[in-house]
Formats: C-alpha cells, structure tokens, sequence
C-alpha cells in the first residue's frame, strides 16, 4: 500500500479487494464525495445481500450502524474492500498494523470526516464462510493492537474516541455474556433439573455448529453461535499467549 501510494500521481486514491463484486459506476459515486473540503475518506458499503442472494441480519445491522455513525459526524472505520481518500490524508501504514483500513480511518479523522456512500454497493462471500478462526483471532489482535496505540488513539476528538470504544469494542463483550450465560445455567442444572434441557440444547448447538456439515448450512442461529464460539476460544488463547511471557520471566 505505501509503495503503491508513492507510485500515485493524482489527488484521489481507491483501495480495492479482489474478491468482491461492485454495483455500476460505483468509483464515480465513491470519489465525488472528496471535492468536499471536510471529508477525507468516503467507504463503499457491503451490501446485506451476497453473491447467491443470501440476506445477512447481521449485515444489514452493520450497515445500519455505520449509516448512523456517518450522519453523527464521522464513520469509525472504512469498508476495507473497497474505499476511497484523499492522498493527502493518506498515512504510511506501519508494517506491523494489521487492520490496515481500521489505523487509516483514524488517522483520516485526526483532520477530516469519513463518510460512507449506501448506494456504493459491493457484494461479498456469504457472511457465514468469511468469519473462521483464523480471521477472527487476526480481528482481535488488531482490535487490540489499535487500542494500546496511545498516540493514535490520543488525537482523536473525545466524542469520537466514545464512538469508536462503544461500536467496535463493547460489542466484543456479547461472546463473552453469552459464555457466561452458559456457563451460569450448567451450575444451575446441577440444583434444578429445569436448566438441565436448556444446558444440554446449548451445547448440541454448540456442538453442531463447530461440525463443518452443519455450520457450512446457511443457518442465521447456527452462524451465530458458532461466531461466537469462536470469538470465546481466540479470546482464551490472546490471554494465554500474552499471559505466558511473564509467567516465564517470574521463574527465571
């Protein structure tokens, strides 16, 4: 990216993954939001509906938020398959940065507003064959590589810094809750034998939904528990990895 950006010779730049497909004329519609002194960067949106015209809920909900996020000031972060921004907001992304689209967007809202353009449709994989684990625990570790930057975060206006922690970070605590929940009505099966059929069909669809036959069906609960499950295990093995280091320097 930062070659590519050195390599540039015009004032707009367009970032753009391979796997998507875009609605008609949709560089037109993304860029001409730039003339505006105000805006930065413009993101493209993904639409709710994916290649073979399965809705997301889950999309749609995000789609939604963003929407939101724009007309209160400034989006949160860009649609990293497709987006657009001046070259003059453009920052050199560090090698190390993962979530490379997430660090520029903050960057870009140091000066500037980020918009996003609804109409702007670009159509992905179904939501359910996107979020495995790999990916998942690469999302946390850049979630949590981007909140102990303290330069970066430091700049951003407090309104914004409120707006960033509720709708990218707070929502990482509905794994956790659910887990809890669980984890609550399995001690609770041991006193009353009430929570003992819910205990046990939470854990056949947790089960089930880790079975590559079953998660691979386009099934909205089954997609939710399994995201969710997996967000529970990267979670455990971030905390032990980072947990891990000091427990060796204590016993030297």
């Amino acid at each position: 990216m930062n070659l590519g950006v050195l390599q540039a010779k015009y004032d707009y730049l367009v970032f753009s993954d391979q796997r998507q497909v875009s609605s008609t004329d949709i560089l037109w519609k993304l860029v001409e939001p730039l003339g505006n002194e105000d805006i930065g960067a413009v993101s493209a949106c993904i639409s709710h509906v994916d290649k073979d015209g399965c809705s997301s809920y889950i999309r749609r909900y995000e789609n939604y938020l963003k929407a939101q996020e724009s007309r209160a000031g400034s989006l949160m972060g860009v649609y990293g398959p497709l987006y657009a921004l001046k070259k003059s907001c453009y920052s050199p992304v560090p090698e190390s940065i993962i979530l490379d689209d997430l660090y520029l967007s903050l960057k870009v809202m140091e000066l500037k507003k980020i918009r996003i353009i609804e109409e702007c449709l670009i159509y992905d994989e179904h939501i359910c064959s996107l979020h495995d684990y790999r990916r998942i625990r690469r999302y946390l570790t850049g979630f949590l590589q981007i909140l102990t930057d303290h330069n970066l975060l430091g700049h951003l206006p407090t309104r914004q810094l409120i707006m960033l922690l509720w709708h990218k970070y707070l929502r990482l605590l509905i794994p956790v809750l659910l887990f809890l929940c669980y984890v609550s009505t399995g001690i609770q099966s041991f006193y009353n034998s009430f929570y003992l059929i819910p205990f046990v069909l939470l854990t056949i669809l947790g089960i089930s939904s880790l079975t590559p036959a079953i998660y691979r069906i386009k099934n909205l609960i089954i997609h939710f528990a399994r995201i969710n499950i997996l967000y529970i295990i990267a979670m455990g093995d971030l905390l032990v990895r980072r947990y891990q280091p000091a427990r060796k320097f204590e016993l030297s």
